[in-house]
């Protein structure tokens, strides 16, 4: 890390890690009062979820003693918009008058996500962390990056979120994506603030075992060796740029934000008045996961897409995720516009006249960005789908379902009772001439990845877990 920031307390999530920096910066200032953002996330723990300024992840407990929330820095919700050249200094200034009429003068910490990632993937204004850190060191605070979800290399130009915007944190806590899966959380700080935890003994059983931090070199590595930051910086620009032309397409969506591997879809019901658009974002949510595409949302009213593939996905992995956002969104667009609802099979004479006036692009065929799909994604889907859920009238819906794909035949080594419903379901699917399926026939076992395709999980686990290759093949969901 940059700077004297070369001292690492190792914690097991990020809520225990954003607690300890909290406590070193206290303890190192001699203040109390502590500065965090509206709309921002730190964790669930009493301490960081007086941090949290979310009220749907905030109990109706007491906490937040101590802790005082400035504007969030939000270009498309906030005061200050894309438009100002000046918004991040502006919202800086919140956290001087905070400092000036809701604390003692003096504070002992002030933490910002580089992007808030809980409240949409919302991006700073330029400018605005170096402004608010100078105003928070000016009374004494310390300044703390919480780069859980935009660390290593996310964010594509930067292998720290917090180096887009030109400044140096006292305390950085990291979560996540550090240790792909596994409880390690570092909370990486400079010698001189380090040593105040001397003045007491600190002890966490489980943290900084020798398995998370074997898996967290292992990370490191996979990250620069696969050079996963720069394909966050190429894909992230390609798929920014194919959300925007969503974005001029469906009048649902109004605004597309991000950096990298990191962007935000926010949905509106009107783009004049910016009423969030919860309700269609449920749905555009929704609709992906019936086509074999898991998203996630966030915001305070669940009204903005939050997509954050895997840092290693492949150009193939982009063109399908744009092609079920594509249809899906396209769906909520005709209902908005003909008054169908979901699951709906017939309308009136007028509705059917006023689709065919609307003339919606056609859905374009899924099947061609299906097939180039990394054969990861798909063996997640195969493994999350259980053939047994299926059904002919969803046999439509999941056309997703991975085997046609598959690098080699479908393996002999299948239980017999999942073999029986494979079985049915192709049987199924040659019922409806949905012959883009390829028949079963034995052949030797997939590479058997035994966790879920996410993040950087299959790479790392083959370096920290290599004995586990002798293992029999076992196939498990989820």
């Amino acid at each position: 890390m940059p700077g004297d920031l070369k001292v690492i307390y190792f914690a097991n999530s990020g809520s225990e890690a954003n607690d300890l920096a909290l406590l070193m910066a206290r303890l190192y200032t001699g203040n109390y009062d502590a500065i965090a953002l509206r709309n921002g996330y730190h964790g669930g723990s009493p301490a960081s979820m007086g941090l949290t300024a979310h009220s749907n992840w905030k109990f109706n407990t007491p906490h937040s003693f101590g802790v005082h929330h400035a504007i969030a820095p939000y270009p498309y919700r906030g005061h200050f918009g894309y438009g100002d050249a000046e918004a991040g200094v502006k919202c800086a200034d919140d956290v001087k008058e905070l400092i000036n009429y809701a604390t003692p003068g003096k504070i002992a910490a002030f933490f910002a996500e580089s992007i808030q990632g809980v409240g949409g993937f919302v991006e700073f204004p330029q400018g605005y962390l170096q402004h608010a850190y100078e105003h928070v060191r000016a009374a004494g605070g310390l300044c703390i990056a919480d780069e859980v979800q935009t660390g290593c290399g996310r964010t594509g130009t930067h292998f720290w979120g917090f180096e887009a915007q030109g400044v140096i944190p006292d305390i950085v806590t990291l979560a996540k994506g550090i240790g792909n899966g596994a409880p390690l959380a570092p909370v990486v700080t400079t010698p001189k603030i380090a040593a105040v935890m001397a003045q007491k003994v600190h002890f966490n059983t489980f943290a900084g075992n020798p398995v998370v931090t074997a898996i967290g070199k292992a990370v490191l590595e996979v990250i620069e060796q696969e050079k996963t930051q720069e394909n966050c910086l190429k894909l992230g620009a390609y798929i920014f740029a194919r959300l925007e032309k969503l974005k001029a397409k469906y009048k649902v969506i109004g605004n597309v934000r991000g950096k990298g591997l990191m962007l935000g879809i926010e949905f509106v019901k009107d783009r004049a008045t910016k009423a969030p658009g919860r309700e269609e974002c449920a749905q555009a949510v929704e609709n992906p996961r019936e086509l074999g595409l898991l998203l996630g949302k966030g915001g305070l009213w669940g009204q903005t897409i939050r997509c954050a593939p895997p840092m290693n996905i492949t150009p193939a992995d982009a063109d399908f995720l744009l092609a079920v956002l594509d249809e899906a969104i396209g769906a909520i667009w005709v209902r908005g516009h003909t008054g169908l609802q979901p699951g709906s099979e017939k309308s009136s004479p007028a509705t059917r006249a006023s689709k065919r006036e609307l003339k919606p692009p056609a859905p374009r065929s899924l099947l061609p960005a299906l097939r180039r799909t990394s054969v990861r994604s798909l063996m997640f889907l195969l493994r999350v789908t259980p053939a047994t859920a299926l059904s002919p009238s969803r046999i439509h819906a999941l056309q997703t379902f991975p085997i046609y794909v598959l690098p080699r035949p479908f393996p002999a080594t299948v239980p017999r009772n999942r073999g029986r419903c494979t079985q049915g379901f192709l049987a199924r699917a040659r019922r409806r001439r949905l012959d883009f399926l390829q028949p079963l026939a034995p052949g030797p076992p997939l590479p058997r990845p035994h966790c879920r395709a996410v993040g950087l999980r299959l790479p790392v686990l083959r370096r920290t877990l290599a004995h586990a290759a002798r293992l029999p093949h076992r196939w498990q969901r989820g």
